[in-house]
């Protein structure tokens, strides 16, 4: 990977929401595809550009019909929504940690 696309990435993952899908990894999440269909299982990798990796994946197609997978790679394009669960806020002091793997205070709202 060159030097110019590791910058690309670090700031898609800082200013975009490629951040905010890469603090979901190791969860359980519900993804909408652009196609009518729907993809839950464990994200394992998120990359700088929103490109997803699932394991223990079950697609749902546009009939309601499953087909479990042991892999899935969703390309961004192709997101619809994000199912975010409850027990993830989407305010500063949960993100921030995950997005630069630092304690963050909430109170003075600086990273220390």
């Amino acid at each position: 990977m060159s030097r110019m696309t590791d910058r690309k990435e670090r700031y898609n993952i800082l200013n975009e929401l490629a951040g905010l899908a890469q603090c979901l990894v190791n969860r359980n999440i519900l993804i909408d595809l652009r196609n009518e269909s729907s993809v839950a299982g464990r994200i394992t990798n998120v990359d700088g550009f929103m490109n997803i990796s699932m394991e223990n994946v079950v697609l749902i197609d546009q009939l309601g019909k499953h087909f479990r997978m042991e892999e899935f790679m969703i390309y961004p394009r192709y997101i619809r929504y994000i199912h975010i669960p409850e027990s993830v806020s989407s305010g500063p002091v949960v993100l921030m940690p995950c997005l630069f793997g630092t304690k963050f205070v909430s109170s003075q709202h600086t990273i220390s």
